[in-house]
């Protein structure tokens, strides 16, 4: 059987070209890439850069695996309904915004830590001093340089505590959610 296809690979060539040319001329190329670039449909747009499809799958994938790391027992299919594609959809787009509104305010990210630029650090330290949080005095640094020294204040305390437990109360109402999914 395989000397057949070795003395007559001209024919089998031109049978090839006759099937897939055609192909090319009723469907086109965009036609193909239709079919085979599905994960680069736009399932929506963020301050004017798309959401593919991709990203989303990629998304839904990643809630399914932080999922079962958290609970192995979890049947993958709770994660198939519409419902839990429109929310993996929200996480995407509130990270998309997250990201515009840090560019906004000049945070980069480096080494898995957040960083401010100086200009939105000085801004910010600035209105916290203003709203009574920190205060500021000058000194000297180690290198002899003339530098400003803050320090949290009583009512920074309490705003720091607050803003503390909020977050704790957010963390652990998710953390609950996840439990339960």
């Amino acid at each position: 059987m395989f000397d057949f296809f070795r003395r007559h690979t001209r024919a089998l060539q031109f049978v090839l070209v006759l099937l897939v040319f055609p192909s090319f001329v009723f469907f086109g190329i965009q036609g193909y890439s239709r079919f085979a670039g599905g994960d680069l449909q736009t399932v929506a747009k963020v301050a004017g850069h798309p959401v593919t499809q991709a990203e989303l799958d990629a998304a839904l994938r990643d809630r399914v695996e932080r999922a079962r790391r958290q609970m192995p027992s979890l049947d993958p299919k709770v994660f198939e309904t519409p419902e839990m594609r429109a929310l993996a959809l929200d996480g995407v787009i509130r990270d998309r915004l997250t990201l515009v509104a840090a560019d906004k305010l000049h945070l980069v990210t480096t080494d898995d830590r957040l960083q401010i630029e100086e200009g939105a650090l000085y801004t910010a330290l600035h209105r916290m001093e203003k709203r009574g949080w920190i205060a500021a005095e000058w000194g000297v640094s180690e290198n002899n340089r003339k530098a400003r020294y803050y320090k949290l204040t009583a009512a920074g305390r309490r705003q720091l505590l607050g803003k503390a437990a909020a977050f704790e109360r957010y963390a652990d109402a998710v953390f609950r959610v996840l439990r339960t999914a």
